[in-house]
């Protein structure tokens, strides 16, 4: 079994809870490598890395994240202060991993395993690009990446890649031609290039494998309003996805603000992360202090995340229809504005 992560020295301790649970819950699989393209890491921080995977008998192999923009030619659109440029190493996969590896298992940094993901490792993706996990943005997500609103949109947190059809068809160079054709702007961008490039070749994954905090927002019935998705899970499958995910990925959302290595976190799968916390070196570090929106110490974040949250205890109706009316029509506008501001920026310069 090969796996992917990316990562960064500000997420290192981060990157340490989800290896670990990893490790843990798959202790029955006998080949398990971890590939690690470092964004910066610290040398301290690797070799206490290298240490946590020589207790688990593992290897974790770290390779040197790309210079991104220079092998673009251009500047990309990255969110302020979130680091996102880093997760954007997966879409050279390809190129980065040793030739003979023809297919991973892609995970951001901020998962945790609770269940063995050999099952999921054996999924045949025949044709398949990469098969991913089915997410809640509507058809005004998929039109904004200049794709068919008919269709699904997806989660790229957890990706199980068909690396050598990705080699045989030259889809890192189709990456890096999208991002030039949309002029670096792509929203959430690796995540979108995903969406664009491998539109109608991914397969998607049951719910159970990339359960976002998103997820946990909203009753099934609710969250099919406010997202306005077109396709989604069966509300049995979403519900027992809930209570028996195998892996939960712990992304921001309006209830839940807060990730759980923040002070004030409300996820209902904190324990377990600061169970596997304990696990790492950094199990003495103090939690982080941040404003929720982002890990960014905006007050118009702050004030944004506590009316929705107020909303959804006061007035849960309204909350609905306040989401439904923020997800559908205004953020997508201001996506569009961001896009027009930053391609304009750009050509200038």
């Amino acid at each position: 079994m090969i796996v992917v992560y990316n990562c960064d020295e500000r997420y290192a301790s981060i990157f340490a809870v989800s290896v670990i649970s990893l490790f843990e819950c798959n202790k029955d699989v006998g080949d398990l490598t971890v590939y690690l393209i470092d964004n910066g890491i610290l040398e301290k921080s690797l070799v206490v890395i290298q240490e946590i995977a020589s207790k688990y008998q593992r290897k974790i192999i770290s390779i040197p994240m790309p210079d991104i923009e220079s092998l673009i030619g251009m500047q990309i659109a990255i969110p302020a202060k979130s680091n996102r440029i880093a997760t954007c190493g997966r879409l050279f996969i390809a190129s980065l991993l040793p030739s003979d590896i023809d297919k991973v298992l892609y995970f951001d940094c901020d998962t945790m395993f609770l269940r063995s993901i050999e099952e999921l490792w054996e999924i045949d993706l025949g044709g398949y690009y990469a098969g991913m996990i089915a997410d809640v943005l509507g058809s005004e997500y998929r039109t904004m990446l200049g794709i068919s609103k008919d269709g699904i949109y997806y989660n790229s947190g957890v990706a199980l890649i068909n690396l050598a059809l990705w080699r045989k068809n030259d889809i890192e160079n189709k990456f890096m031609k999208y991002l030039e054709d949309q002029g670096g702007y792509v929203p959430w961008p690796d995540q979108g290039v995903f969406n664009a490039v491998l539109d109608g070749k991914i397969l998607c994954l049951p719910c159970k494998y990339n359960v976002h905090s998103f997820l946990f927002a909203y009753s099934y019935e609710d969250l099919i309003k406010a997202t306005d998705v077109q396709w989604f899970y069966s509300k049995k499958e979403f519900e027992n996805s809930l209570k028996n995910p195998s892996i939960v990925h712990f992304t921001t959302t309006f209830t839940i603000p807060k990730r759980p290595w923040f002070e004030g976190c409300n996820h209902p799968y904190k324990y377990e992360f600061l169970k596997y916390r304990d696990k790492t070196p950094w199990r003495n570090d103090p939690l982080w202090r941040n404003p929720p929106y982002r890990d960014e110490s905006s007050f118009w974040h702050w004030l944004f995340y506590s009316f929705f949250d107020c909303l959804s205890e006061k007035a849960p109706r309204l909350y609905v229809l306040m989401s439904r009316l923020y997800f559908v029509r205004v953020r997508p506008l201001v996506l569009a504005a961001k896009k027009k501001k930053f391609v304009k920026k750009n050509t200038k310069e």
